[in-house]
């Protein structure tokens, strides 16, 4: 067996994925035979740090110990936890990616040394960073990083189902991604994708919670809250997890919520659920549509809608997605699990590309005749000075750009005689106001000549990598000077910019 393995690193569950003999995907079982375990932490008083299910477990006693719910503030600055030590989203992360390297190593003797883990593709490139810091920090080497629905239109195989359009609709645990991807032969290209990142399982979660403690209010007075009942609360938040998954399956369940010798036993029909969740689900629908809108493509020239994540199997999705696209949903793999097995297909055909061969327990696998492609979500230009003098952005790569990409623009200073330019790099559509765009980095280029009786350009290069990752320049031919992107990451504050 191979030190190299493909992750799923969900909000609310961790997958791992590896090849087998035949370098078949199969989903990797943790220690307690379990083929996934909870993405969550406690924190023992003792300083040890337990994971899974028992850390879950462990939650309910001490909350202020516990963390979950942490992959939405992943590229953010927000402390989760600390014990005079602070650590944030891309902590959580490297420490859950430590425990699947030694569950890896327990179980076949040897160290994971590299690693393909998917991203969502509305992830920004801070987001990205700090995912690829973390498993470095854990000590693994990232051989990919492919948007979650490209990885389970892999995982799900389609590049042996027959040409032809596949809509992928992942709605994990806090983020939903939609993509539209194209198979043509042995190759499988994306041609659109789109997301909601503040929208997944736990959305849905919340508005059972907030239902669930109006009723209790209505009966006892008081509200359970995570401020005064910090217990209490974690036992609502876990129960309510439970009946959500039961009405999968179920027409109504029951959910007990219980305070300060106050109980209140609540019948949560599946009707209730979909009245309360409505507005979500209009969301993830409408994602998808536009995903087909942008394309030019009609629901009628799909060939399969798979379904990612747990969430996705709600029966209110599944029946929502048949009326909206004319078209059920298709398993080819188990949802929960498709994300993790098309990482190691991705990170398998990324190892092929960089010349290298796949060893799986001492046998050189053969090399696969299968080619992918991705998009980015977003775009990407600089600000420059408009007609009133406002600073907007002008994109130089579009959203849906193929990925990697290599684009260059020039552009011309603002004044004449200009001997510096300040240049900031946004992410957010042409045009759009500079400070509703998501600062990305800026550069400072220097002792430039001055230029008086023509435009002065300098030319803008912005450069996608094969994981989405930014890399930018900045170049002024007459001087020959450059000068590379400077991250930084924050909203854009108001000041003059010189490009």
């Amino acid at each position: 067996m191979s030190g190299f393995a493909g992750v799923d690193l969900g909000n609310s569950r961790m997958k791992v994925a590896v090849l087998d003999a035949a370098g078949n995907p199969v989903v990797q079982p943790f220690a307690d035979g379990s083929l996934h375990f909870a993405s969550s932490i406690f924190f023992d008083p003792n300083g040890k740090m337990i994971f899974g299910e028992e850390a879950r477990n462990l939650g309910l006693m001490d909350p202020s110990l516990y963390v979950y719910d942490w992959k939405r503030h992943m590229g953010t600055d927000k402390v989760l936890y600390s014990n005079g030590v602070e650590y944030r989203a891309k902590d959580i992360a490297k420490f859950l990616l430590q425990e699947c390297s030694r569950n890896f190593e327990a179980r076949f003797g040897e160290l994971l040394a590299e690693v393909a883990i998917s991203v969502p593709a509305n992830y920004n490139d801070r987001q990205k960073e700090e995912t690829k810091e973390a498993a470095k920090a854990a000590g693994l080497e990232v051989v990919c990083m492919p948007h979650e629905p490209t990885a389970a239109l892999l995982g799900n195989q389609v590049h042996k189902r027959g040409d032809g359009l596949w809509l992928v609709i992942d709605v994990g645990g806090s983020t939903t991604d939609i993509s539209l991807g194209e198979v043509s032969g042995n190759n499988v290209t994306v041609i659109a994708t789109n997301g909601e990142p503040k929208l997944g399982g736990q959305d849905f979660n919340a508005r059972i919670v907030e239902w669930a403690q109006k009723q209790f209010k209505a009966k006892h007075g008081f509200e359970i809250n995570p401020k005064d009942h910090a217990v209490e609360y974690q036992e609502v938040i876990q129960r309510v997890e439970q009946a959500k998954v039961s009405l999968t399956a179920r027409d109504n369940t029951n959910l007990v919520m219980s305070a300060k010798g106050c109980v209140l036993n609540l019948m949560l029909t599946r009707q209730d659920f979909e009245s309360l969740t409505t507005d979500l689900l209009e969301k993830i629908l409408a994602c998808g549509k536009r995903t087909l809108k942008e394309s030019g493509i009609t629901p009628d020239k799909v060939i399969g809608i798979l379904p990612v994540g747990g969430p996705s199997q709600m029966p209110m999705i599944a029946q929502a997605i048949e009326k909206t696209f004319g078209r059920k949903p298709t398993c080819h793999c188990e949802p929960h699990y498709a994300t993790a097995l098309g990482n190691v297909i991705a990170g398998r055909l990324e190892i092929e590309q960089q010349g290298r061969t796949v060893d799986v327990g001492g046998r050189k696998l053969p090399p696969l005749n299968l080619s992918k492609r991705d998009v980015t979500a977003h775009a990407i230009g600089v600000a420059t000075s408009a007609d009133d003098r406002r600073m907007t952005n002008s994109v130089i790569l579009s959203k849906g750009a193929p990925i990697p990409s290599d684009q260059t623009r020039p552009f011309a200073l603002a004044e004449p005689g200009q001997t510096g330019a300040y240049i900031e790099i946004l992410q957010g559509t042409d045009g759009a106001p500079r400070e509703e765009c998501l600062l990305l980095g800026h550069f400072d280029l220097d002792n430039l000549p001055p230029v008086f009786d023509k435009p002065h350009r300098v030319e803008i290069r912005l450069k996608i990598d094969k994981n989405g990752m930014l890399m930018a320049s900045a170049y002024d031919p007459l001087s020959g000077r450059s000068a590379e992107l400077t991250v930084d990451y924050k909203q854009p504050k108001p000041q003059k910019a010189s490009a």
